[in-house]
Parts: C-alpha cells; structure tokens; sequence
C-alpha cells in the first residue's frame, strides 16, 4: 500500500499520522487519546473488521465509525484489496501463506454450515501473513544480534522476545554499545540478510524499519533510551560482517 509506505518513509508515527488525515487535525496537534482510538481502527480494519466491529469492540458511535471506515479505505485502497485477495486464495487453496512460505492450514474457510469457524478462518487468512512475518522478522534480526553480541565479547545476553520486542540483560556499562548495535541490526536485518540467511528470499520487504530501545533494571520498567545523533550516524557494521563459520 504505496500510502501506507510514505507514511513509514516519512519518519512519523503512523498511528497519528492516520488520525490526522482522517479527522483533519493537525498532525503536531493530535492528542494521545485521538492516536490511541486511531491505533484501534488500524488493527481492527487492517485485519478485516468492519465499521460494526468498531462499534461492538471498540465502542465507536455507528454513524462515527462508518464514516471512519469510509475515509480510511479511501486513504488506503489497498487494504480491502489484500483482505479480499487472501480470503480468494485461502478459499482456493484450503491454507495462506506468509511471504516467507510457512503455511496455515484453514480447514473450514469453505464450510458454509460452520459459520462462526468459517469467519475464524478468513480472519486467520488476513491475520497470519502479517503476524507470522512480523515474528520471524523479529527471529531474523535477533539471530544476527545474537552472533554480533558473541563476536565482539559483549557480556549482554537475548533473554526473551515479547511479540515485537527483544529483551536483553546486560552491564549497565554495554548500555550504550548494545544500544546502538541492536538498533542497527533490528533496523537493518533486510540489507544484513543475504550474508546470514542466503536461502531466505526478503525481495518482498519494501518498508522501512524502525526500533525503539528503552532501558531499566527490570521488564517492566524501561524508559526510552535516547540516542546521540552523531552516534547513530556513525555506526556501521564491518562489512565482512555474517555468521561465523
């Protein structure tokens, strides 16, 4: 969805940004209550729901999310193509596929007598491509972590993945080298690819990837780690870098 990567290319926070194109206001002027409500509608439309669904789940007025949906699906006219090309193509196959071609078999996405597991499954069908590309993306890039980490003797460990987020314990004192070297390898795990995962194809993967770091003495706890610019820029890997034989 060519809209949906300007917004990622653009650098700014694609919750707000879509609540300013839909009601209007000011990006700099939305507040955290409009983003959050915002960030609801992108999930909830995204994976096939419906102005009803807004109403029932999310307590939107009717007249409200029918009007959301509308100027949603016209800023983005891409997505109700996807939803209904995955569901087309699960109904052909019996199964979806993610872009790295792990499979999900939906056995009743054909069944007309069992409605509510034939809804399951076209929800299933939009659902998985994301979410299973999403975690092994996060997979990939933790695995190219792990190797720089064991390559330049850090003490820092991957303790944990939590949907979208790699948890790492480690000295106070390799706080900002790991820092800088998890955002440059999470950030850059498609360019990083090739040398650590030959047979994987990510010719797909067009957006650009962002990563937060926060830091604290426990999960739980973490405040946002701020970056120096200078560092940032100057960071690179070397280039022979890749999995050590």
């Amino acid at each position: 969805c060519e809209s949906m990567l300007e917004i990622h290319r653009s650098g700014k926070d694609f919750h707000k940004m879509v609540a300013s194109n839909v009601t209007k206001i000011p990006y700099d002027d939305v507040p955290k209550p409009v983003r959050y409500k915002f960030k609801k509608v992108n999930w909830t439309l995204i994976y096939g729901g419906s102005a009803h669904t807004l109403t029932h789940l999310d307590g939107f007025p009717i007249d409200e999310a029918k009007d959301i949906v509308d100027a949603y699906f016209k800023q983005f006219p891409e997505v109700p193509e996807y939803l209904e090309k995955c569901v087309e193509f699960a109904e052909d196959h019996n199964y979806i596929e993610s872009p790295f071609g792990r499979r999900e078999h939906l056995y009743y996405i054909n069944d007309n007598y069992q409605q509510k597991l034939q809804r399951a499954d076209r929800r299933a069908a939009v659902n998985m491509p994301v979410q299973s590309s999403s975690s092994d993306l996060v997979m990939c890039g933790g695995i190219i972590l792990n190797n720089e980490l064991r390559k330049r003797g850090f003490r820092a460990k991957i303790v944990n993945t939590v949907h979208d987020s790699i948890v790492i314990d480690l000295p106070k004192s390799e706080l900002r080298e790991v820092a800088l070297l998890t955002k440059y390898c999470m950030e850059n795990v498609v360019k990083l690819a090739p040398k650590y995962f030959p047979g994987l194809d990510f010719s797909w993967f067009n957006c650009p990837l962002h990563v937060d770091v926060e830091s604290g003495t426990h999960y739980g706890a973490q405040k946002e780690y701020k970056f120096d610019d200078e560092d940032l820029k100057k960071f690179r890997l070397p280039s022979g870098t890749g999995i050590d034989k």
